[in-house]
Formats: structure tokens, sequence, C-alpha cells
């Protein structure tokens, strides 16, 4: 069904690839600028477990992570095609998103038409790259929408008719993005419910509804079983199953409603100021859709999707900034579908060159104000300034001087400890972490694991004694509010857990201010009193 007749037209549907082609220029353009943003934790976890896996190392027994395997071996792949870097990460994600953003026209297309699938896969291009959902950061969600819009429109095209094979990798698709990150199971269930809305509406018998009701799941099932069985065999499925199921049971439960509600609200209100105008139109979208009989068949499969998405950003009621990628290709449809209505409505007796320069006016409001409005950040600011930018005084930029003096001073044998969760700092210097636990969140949660997680973690560092340990004077590197001083929680674990007796201070990072840290290094580090709240300390052991 369309929304308007101008699919027909070769100058229209020209035009639209035009449209699309420079939202596509100028996004890439920007990526390009920041492809040299410091990789933030997630990325260096990312990063690190892939180079361990790239060097014959195994996820959950030689490092914990509640991730799912998908991600780690996604990276692996981009390590091995681009480089072991940030920017080659970074490089990765462009082409990712360039992907992804096919696939929202596509599905836009197939949902109404040309143009309304050209709208909504500029929107997604803009907004994707959005300071509030992270956008510069190769997030595992980033890596859970390619796969999850691959499988879902695969499954606009296998029902109508019933073609079983598109049904089979409609499911292994969207098996593939459950394996990055467990958000992924949100778009199964969406599978789930199309297929049963498409068999109502064409009255499929119980029996054949069956069959391709399996068909869907078995896809589904398939990489996760597999992945199982390979976990099985290499002797760690106990670690696998409780670091990605039974630890994550309990971390999706910790939070209060109350405490998730305000995330949500805080969160979502950045999502949508930084993109108004898209946002604004797609809540037009919404009303069209409510209200046009024209819209009636397109209701259902559209507003789920829109519902399953939303709900894809929801468990554990963390409602992280990244996550509301997931959320995007919904929004981007339906501000096209407001987009392409207002279009019809201004344009309907309007003479040509009349409703060339609407649609002129109207997209330039959509789709450029969005990167008006961040100029500074998509256009001016150097990559270490978008760090400090969106990611305020964390140590991300600083770890790349940090690992550059371990590597310079280390074997490649050697182990290292970070204590705090900073584990880009293990990528970049190419050591491996005497412990499995890059993260200290864990230890420090409130559940029944902790204190055995605790215990493990500082007998496998006092066990393997690490050539260097970095010791990361930044609350939001440990997130403990146990205690009023936050300096003072970390001398205590110091004091009751490392023999630092052993080491000598060899590095200070001060870091002052967003645009000012200050480096101290050998002995210059021994009498370096930092003056800020946030530091880190490195020590070397004594040989």
């Amino acid at each position: 069904m369309t929304i308007n007749n101008s699919d027909n037209n070769k100058f229209s549907s020209y035009a639209g690839w035009f449209v699309l082609a420079f939202v596509i220029v100028v996004v890439a353009y920007i990526r390009v600028r920041l492809l040299g943003v410091p990789l933030e934790r997630d990325e260096g976890e990312f990063a690190y477990i892939a180079d361990l896996v790239m060097k014959g190392g195994l996820p959950y027994k030689d490092v914990y992570s509640m991730k799912l395997p998908g991600i780690f071996y996604a990276y692996a792949l981009i390590l091995s095609l681009f480089g072991h870097s940030h920017t080659a990460i970074h490089f990765a994600l462009l082409m990712l998103n360039i992907i992804t953003t096919q696939l929202v026209y596509f599905m836009g297309k197939r949902l109404f038409d040309h143009w309304t699938g050209i709208i909504a896969a500029s929107c997604y291009a803009i907004m994707s790259l959005s300071p509030s959902v992270y956008g510069i950061s190769a997030h595992a969600t980033n890596f859970v929408i390619l796969p999850a819009l691959g499988g879902t429109l695969v499954m606009l095209y296998a029902t109508a008719p019933v073609r079983r094979k598109l049904i089979f990798l409609s499911g292994l698709l969207i098996g593939v993005s459950v394996l990055m990150k467990q958000h992924g199971l949100m778009f199964a269930a969406y599978g789930m419910v199309y297929l049963a809305y498409s068999f109502y509406r064409n009255r499929i018998s119980w029996p054949l509804m069956t069959g391709i009701f399996g068909l869907f799941l078995a896809g589904i099932l398939l990489p996760y079983g597999l992945v199982n069985m390979y976990f099985y065999m290499s002797g760690v499925f106990e670690d696998f199953w409780f670091y990605t199921y039974s630890y994550p049971i309990k971390y999706v439960t910790m939070l209060p409603i109350t405490t998730g509600l305000n995330n949500l609200r805080n969160n979502l209100t950045e999502v949508v100021n930084s993109g108004i105008v898209i946002w604004f139109f797609a809540f037009i979208g919404l009303l069209a859709l409510m209200l046009s009989g024209k819209l009636r068949d397109r209701r259902f499969p559209v507003i789920s999707f829109l519902v399953f998405s939303f709900l894809s950003v929801c468990p554990g009621l963390y409602f992280r900034e990244h996550y509301f990628i997931l959320l995007l290709p919904a929004v981007s449809l339906f501000a096209a579908i407001g987009v392409s209505t207002a279009l019809t409505k201004l344009t309907q007796n309007l003479k040509i060159i009349s409703k060339i320069l609407v649609y002129i006016c109207l997209l330039a409001s959509v789709l450029l104000v969005p990167l008006y409005l961040k100029k500074d950040y998509f256009f001016y600011m150097t990559p270490f300034q978008i760090g400090r930018f969106i990611y305020g005084a964390q140590p991300f930029g600083e770890s790349l001087e940090v690992a550059q003096y371990i590597e310079k001073h280390s074997k490649e044998s050697d182990k290292i400890m970070v204590l705090g969760s900073e584990p880009q700092i293990y990528f970049y210097s190419k050591r491996r972490a005497a412990t499995g636990f890059i993260y200290m969140y864990p230890l420090l949660e409130p559940h029944k694991y902790a204190e055995s997680m605790f215990k493990q973690m500082f007998y496998e560092i006092n066990a393997l004694k690490p050539k260097f340990i970095v010791l990361v004077n930044i609350r939001i590197s440990w997130i403990t509010y146990q205690y009023s001083s936050f300096s003072t929680y970390l001398e205590q674990i110091v004091r009751d857990q490392i023999q630092l007796d052993d080491y000598q201070r060899v590095g200070v990072i001060d870091i002052i201010s967003e645009g000012e840290t200050r480096y101290k290094w050998g002995e210059d580090a021994l009498t370096y009193a930092p003056y800020s709240k946030d530091w880190l300390i490195v020590y070397r052991r004594n040989d």
C-alpha cells in the first residue's frame, strides 16, 4: 500500500535516491571525521575478548562476561578484516550503519512505498549518529539491530504467499541478533506475533501454521543451540550458562520500578530532544496510521513493531542510552509515515515546481535540523573532545597513553591488572588481564554472587602477581555507594586485598578538567599528589 502515488514517477524515484545518498554521504563524512574517538569501556570489552578469542582463548573461561558470544566473534571478524585499532572498529561501525540504513529503506518500501523508505532510512542514519544514543560507539545494540531488521524484512516477504525457506531464514537472522545481545529476543517475539497475525489474515490451516511456526523457531534456536554445543564440547558450558543466564537473571531484576522509570524519563527525554523534529513527525505518523482508513491493513504490523522495539529497550529497566538504538528503526518508520502524509496533504493541489519546493523545505527541516542543533559535535569537535563531551571525565582518552606506557615497559607474556572497569586498557596494551574479571561492577552489585566473585578476582590477581596494576580512582568505573567517600572505599580494597609493597608507583594520570589531563611518569610520579578527584595511578612490580 502506498501513501502517495509518486513511485511510478522516475524523477520522484531518482530524487528519493539522491536524498538518501546525500544523507548517507554526510553521515559517513561525520563518522570518518570521528573515527579516532577513543573506545569506551563496552567497546574495550568486546575488542579485548575478540583479541583473546583470535589467540585461542575462550570466553567465560579466560574472561567473564554476561554478554552472549556473538558480539565477541563479530568483533574478532572486524579486527581480522580492518586491524587491531579503535579507528578500525569505528570504520566497521560505519559500514554496519550504512547496511542497516539500507534495510530500513527496504522495510519502509515493502510496507508502504519508495519515498516512505527513503525518509525512514534517512531519519535512521541521522538519529543513529546522535550522542544521545552513543551513536559513534560500536555497542552491541548496533549488531543486534542489523540481523533483527534483516530477519524482519525477510519475514515481510515470506508470508504472502508462504515461503518456507524464507521463514526459516528469517528465524535464523533473528537468532543471530539474539546472540549479539539478549535484547534481540524481543524481535523474535515480534516475529511470532507477526506470523500469527499473517496466518489469521490469510486463513492458514492449523497443520500448516504449526509447521511454519516450527520452521521459524528452528531458525531462531539453531544459532543458540550451536553455541551451547560449542561451549559444552569445549568444557566450559557450566561457566557459559552461569555468566549468560544465571547471573543476568539477577542483573535484570535488581532495579526497583521507580528507578527504572527515572532512567526512562531522563534518557528518553535526551533522545527525543536530540531529534525533536523527527520525533514530532513520528507522532504525526502514529496519528495518521491510527486514523487513516487507507492504512488500516498496515496498522497492526507497524504498531506492534514499535511496541516490541520499545520492549527491547526495557530489560532490567536500565534504559541505557545505547539501548535506544533498537527503537530508532521503528521511530524512523513512523516519522516517514508522518512526513509522507504531510507532503501529500500540503502538495495535493500544487503545481510541480511548488511541490518540489515544499518537498525540499520539509525534508530539509526534518533531516538537517538535527545536524544543525549538534553542529559543534558533528563538525567541529576533535575526537578527544567528543569523548569528553559524551562521557565526561571517564578515562577513555587517557587509556591510550596508559596502555602505550605499559606496552613499552612490559613483555607480551606479562599480565596486568586494571582495578576499575576500563577493559580498553587491556586491548590497547596488548596484554592479558591477571583475572577473568575485567569489570568491577558484578563484584559490587546487590546479588548473591557478588561476594564469591570478589574473592575469586583477588585470588586470581594475587596468584599471578601482575607486572602492572592500574588503580582507577573514578567512581563510575566502580559504581559503588557503600561508602560516602569513594576514595576511602578504594583505599580499603587496595590495603586489604593487594600487596602493594611489591610495587612501585610509576605513573599518575590526573584528570583536572574536561580540557586538561596531567601525566606524570617515572620519578615525577613518585611524589605527585593528584589535584582532582578523578585520577589513575600505575604501579609496576619490583623485579
